[in-house]
């Protein structure tokens, strides 16, 4: 699995376990662990743990699991019912995304959704943009599809189980056309388009705090290799000028 899942999201310590969890209509959750067996929480850092530390006991768990947080860069599509899991085939509108989001996605642990993790610049503006959509097609295994899409707050299963690409890449291009055409924009938005409603926040800065988040590159120790990679990230994740990635990597 670990060369699979690519660095950005292996090298943050932002990783959680999960187990399925009757709730009080005794319909399963999905709900995330530390490897100690404790709860952990979405919104609580300190409860998140390294992917080693996770990996090295999930066979007590269900999975794992990667966390969106504030600020990170990061963010996730979660395409629900959009996938047959005995012959593995996509539904169109499932289809038309996958072609617009250039980055890391996988299959989901039902075996009938897609995951994404994407970079952006922009992120999803929660006060204009709603969280989930649903999907006018049939349902797959008793499921209504829908489209969701989270960038801090939640955590999303992780399986390994690539379908495309095996980088990240930025998001944002994409992200707009979603909330466009699968009815994403809350109703005091709907006339106004994203560009004009949302002013983003600026991609150098957030690439900067991306940059923070990341471990030392230390030399003899995969150190070029490292560096290198948050230098691709700068420059095609983010969109940055050599000399806006270089100001924010020196």
């Amino acid at each position: 699995m670990k060369e699979v899942i690519p660095a950005e999201m292996r090298e943050r310590d932002q990783w959680v376990l999960w187990k399925y969890v009757k709730k009080k209509d005794d319909k399963p959750a999905k709900v995330p662990f530390q490897p100690s067996g404790s709860p952990a929480s979405t919104t609580d850092a300190k409860t998140w743990s390294t992917y080693s530390d996770c990996l090295a006991c999930v066979e007590r768990f269900e999975g794992l699991g990667f966390v969106f947080a504030n600020d990170d860069g990061l963010i996730g599509i979660d395409l629900d019912a959009c996938r047959d899991k005995n012959t593995g085939k996509v539904e169109a509108w499932a289809t038309e995304i996958l072609g617009r989001c250039e980055t890391y996605c996988e299959v989901s642990p039902s075996q009938t959704g897609i995951k994404l993790f994407g970079l952006s610049s922009k992120g999803w503006p929660s006060t204009i943009r709603k969280h989930k959509s649903f999907i006018d097609a049939d349902a797959i295994d008793g499921k209504r599809p829908a489209i969701e899409v989270y960038e801090d707050g939640r955590f999303f299963c992780v399986t390994g189980q690539a379908i495309k690409s095996p980088a990240m890449g930025c998001v944002d291009d994409a992200l707009e056309w979603i909330a466009n055409t699968h009815g994403m924009i809350r109703e005091q938005y709907q006339h106004q388009t994203i560009t004009s409603s949302f002013v983003p926040t600026n991609a150098a800065s957030r690439a900067s705090k991306y940059v923070a988040t990341m471990p030392p590159a230390i030399s003899g120790s995969n150190g070029h290799d490292a560096a290198f990679n948050v230098a691709l990230v700068l420059t095609r994740g983010f969109s940055l000028s050599k000399d806006e990635a270089r100001a924010i990597f020196t």
